[in-house]
């Protein structure tokens, strides 16, 4: 079964996609020079963000910031759920345990609120341990009892002259 591609400008047919684009290259070349070439900018809040990375000790920091500028929607900053899904990407450079701080102390200096549900959702539950208190017998130690038997073989000892 095979595959035909078709132009979009002329209608002509291609068996592969190579044939046309080298078709679209050559022929259509003023329809390439037409279509707006998308470069994200990096937001003001990256600069920000990497610097606070830096802080918690991330040593791919900048790159990191870049890759979730780039990849990311335009307010992906102001965004819990998708900054979470973003720097969990990261689990060698960012560990878990630190990923919730990072995104609470990100949220918080943004004035943005961070569901306590999404850190659940994500896996970040914060769990807190609980001392477990057992009741112990008081025991005497081996070394104990012997120190004692070895006051009492003393002082039955008959004294040397």
């Amino acid at each position: 079964m095979a595959e035909n591609y078709k132009c979009p400008h002329c209608e002509d047919d291609f068996k592969n996609s190579q044939g046309l684009a080298n078709h679209i290259k050559f022929k259509h070349p003023e329809e390439l020079e037409k279509k707006p070439t998308e470069e994200k900018e990096v937001p003001d809040a990256a600069n920000d963000f990497e610097l606070l990375l830096k802080d918690y000790g991330v040593k791919r920091a900048s790159i990191i910031t870049k890759n979730i500028a780039a990849t990311g929607s335009p307010n992906v900053f102001d965004d819990p759920k998708e900054m979470a899904k973003k720097l969990a990407q990261w689990p060698r450079d960012i560990a878990p345990m630190y990923r919730a701080s990072i995104l609470e102390h990100w949220m918080k200096s943004r004035g943005n609120i961070l569901p306590e549900e999404l850190l659940e959702e994500v896996g970040w539950k914060r769990r807190r341990r609980k001392k477990k208190q057992r009741k112990r017998k008081p025991r005497k130690s081996r070394a104990r009892e012997l120190s004692g038997q070895w006051t009492l073989m003393k002082a039955e000892r008959p004294k040397s002259e």
